[in-house]
């Protein structure tokens, strides 16, 4: 809104030449400047509703790689890029029900900071997230989503600190400070009926759905 469009490159101006603080967008933008460039604003929508701002930049960041931007579009994890068969086979997947006694701690793996195409779902699940440890720990069951579907439920025994030390299977990755993991098992039989069915189930709650951050939270 407003002149924020140009707000990344006034703050660049405002830094000194050896303060590296700063995010990728900043250091991008300041390589751009001292190579006697012009940073080049593009507006793709103007004039639009408040309800249309957040699906525009989700679809624009994820048109566009190699951005520097920290986190995805709003709404990427749920209604993000997919093949048009995986968007047809998602929605007619039953719809999630929430055990009333139940309290769930609901994760997108696709948002982990991991490779997680060598991981198996439980370990896409556990490791590492910014989380409230003290409510983590409440949850009956953590719940795997992947694009808006619960493909797997867990139950979480213990949530360590994200280091190589409590994580030996996990020692290859650089983890920032702050981030927790669990170790835990697969939730019994019955309860994995009850969330994830055959094939996995689809979040129809609205407010459980489309929230930028990968953890959500319920009833804790």
């Amino acid at each position: 809104k407003g002149n924020r469009v140009f707000q990344h490159v006034r703050g660049v101006l405002k830094l000194d030449d050896d303060d590296d603080t700063g995010s990728a967008k900043l250091a991008r933008i300041r390589k751009i400047l001292n190579s006697d460039l012009e940073v080049q604003h593009v507006i793709h929508r103007h004039a639009i509703s408040d309800a249309a701002i957040f699906d525009v930049e989700a679809a624009v960041i994820d048109a566009y790689s190699g951005l520097a931007n920290i986190a995805g579009g709003h709404g990427s994890t749920d209604r993000g890029p997919m093949h048009s068969q995986e968007i047809i086979v998602k929605f007619e997947l039953p719809e999630l029900e929430i055990h009333p006694d139940h309290k769930l701690l609901l994760i997108n793996v696709n948002q982990s900071v991991n490779d997680t195409s060598k991981l198996t779902l439980y370990d896409q699940v556990r490791f590492a997230w910014r989380i409230n440890k003290s409510r983590a720990e409440k949850a009956d069951y953590v719940l795997a989503v992947v694009r808006g579907v619960i493909k797997g439920v867990f139950v979480a025994d213990e949530w360590l600190s994200a280091t190589p030390g409590n994580f030996l299977d996990f020692a290859f990755v650089d983890v920032d400070n702050g981030r927790w993991g669990f170790t835990g098992s697969e939730a019994p039989q019955d309860i994995r009926d009850w969330y994830v069915g055959q094939f996995g189930k689809q979040i129809v709650e609205d407010n459980m759905r489309h929230i930028q951050n990968p953890i959500r939270y319920w009833k804790i």
